[in-house]
């Protein structure tokens, strides 16, 4: 296109450690740095900074780029104990008081009921504390009890706890089939917000990566956290010099220690290369959410008498519909790497690995069974071995007390 439309001829340099421009010192160095020292007139495809803006004059916009986030491949969390995690621990802890306050209540409605009713019209059983445990958690599950209330006031508070229930196990069971149809993915982060919100993971970033500039200047929410919680902090922060390949983070992503921060290209470029250095097995990936849209233009030389025919040029392609062509054809779709792929609901089968948190409960159950048990054992022994110690006691006091009358 330069040769033709332009009349001119070009010669292609690579720039110096594949850096596309760093202030340092204020200095530049890389390609902005070649195009200031008169060595280079152009720079296709640079993203636009304001630092950049100030030095050297930019197009119009050719495209633009998002940044995002480099992460360890999600992988799927145990799922021993999933009927646990559907609901959060908040709701198991108010399920739990819930049914203790009530068979508490229950309690103390038969014990008040019961002093102004005739014994025959009264369940004494249910004026038993534990007795009503058993029953509201019997309820829980669906279960009921042996022993009912028979007055207006508790069969009117078993009602609306049934009621209750009927919500309760009607939401788990939707949530567990939910659950065992679509396997939860588990994400080391998601986005940005999450990653400044993270205990311990650390960041990783090249030095001179535009979005760095907006990291250490911005006063938007997201990027003064993370300009708090990591590049103010030496042991969560790695910034890598403009001579280190981006390939050396690779290892620490894979590993869930670090995350990486480069724009989508550059990321799509190293999921592709590790997916083929790895016998196409998927070791890292992009994070779901993207952040920081940037122009990407062709950075002239301040006063450079291409500027005028490029913006032209570039409106003609525009218009035409050339540079969304360009775009479709050389941004190849995502591969394997970037789909976190589930059976349909009703083509999943259900593993030993999905259920084996029921058995272990019924172990531990049984287990707890046999301890209560021994313990109802022992404590029957002792009670025998009280009575026969004090029966002599009891004979010898009354051999006495008889004695002692016959005296008088």
């Amino acid at each position: 296109m330069f040769e033709h439309d332009f009349n001119i001829r070009y010669e292609l340099f690579e720039a110096p450690a594949d850096d596309w421009g760093t202030k340092v010192n204020n200095s530049w160095r890389g390609a902005i740095g070649m195009i200031l020292r008169g060595e280079a007139d152009m720079i296709p495809y640079l993203t636009v900074t304001p630092s950049r803006y100030e030095v050297i004059e930019f197009t119009k916009p050719i495209a633009f780029v998002r940044y995002g986030l480099l992460i360890a491949f999600p992988g799927e969390p145990p799922r021993a104990f999933i009927f646990l995690k559907l609901y959060k621990k908040e709701v198991w802890i108010l399920l739990f008081i819930t049914a203790v306050v009530l068979s508490y209540v229950l309690c103390k409605m038969h014990s008040i009921s019961s002093e102004f009713r005739k014994p025959e019209d009264t369940q004494k059983k249910l004026c038993s504390f534990f007795r009503c445990i058993w029953l509201i958690f019997g309820i829980l599950l669906q279960q009921g009890g042996t022993h009912l209330p028979v007055t207006v006031s508790g069969r009117l508070l078993l009602a609306t706890w049934w009621l209750a229930v009927l919500v309760i196990t009607t939401t788990y069971s939707a949530n567990l089939i939910a659950f065992l149809a679509f396997p939860e993915t588990r994400f080391v982060v998601q986005s940005l917000k999450e990653l400044a919100d993270h205990k311990t993971i650390t960041l990783t970033i090249k030095e001179g990566c535009p979005v760095l500039e907006d990291f250490e200047q911005s006063d938007v929410e997201v990027y003064r956290r993370i300009r708090e919680v990591y590049l103010q902090n030496k042991y969560r922060y790695n910034k890598l010099s403009t001579d280190t390949k981006r390939c050396c983070a690779v290892e620490e992503v894979a590993a869930g220690k670090t995350v990486y921060v480069d724009d989508i290209n550059y990321l799509s470029w190293m999921v592709e290369q590790d997916y083929k250095n790895q016998s196409f097995t998927c070791r890292i990936t992009v994070a779901p959410e993207k952040f920081s849209k940037m122009d990407l233009s062709i950075g002239l030389r301040r006063g450079s008498s291409l500027l005028k025919p490029l913006n032209d040029e570039i409106q003609q392609m525009l218009e035409s519909g050339v540079l969304k062509h360009w775009k479709e054809q050389y941004s190849p779709p995502r591969g394997e790497c970037y789909e976190m792929k589930s059976t349909l609901p009703g083509q999943r089968e259900v593993s030993m690995e999905d259920l084996q948190g029921p058995f272990y409960l019924l172990l531990l159950g049984a287990v707890f069974g046999f301890l209560l048990v021994g313990a109802e054992k022992t404590f029957h022994k002792l009670k025998k071995m009280m009575k026969k110690y004090d029966k002599p006691v009891r004979s010898k006091v009354w051999s006495y007390e008889k004695h002692q009358l016959a005296l008088f």
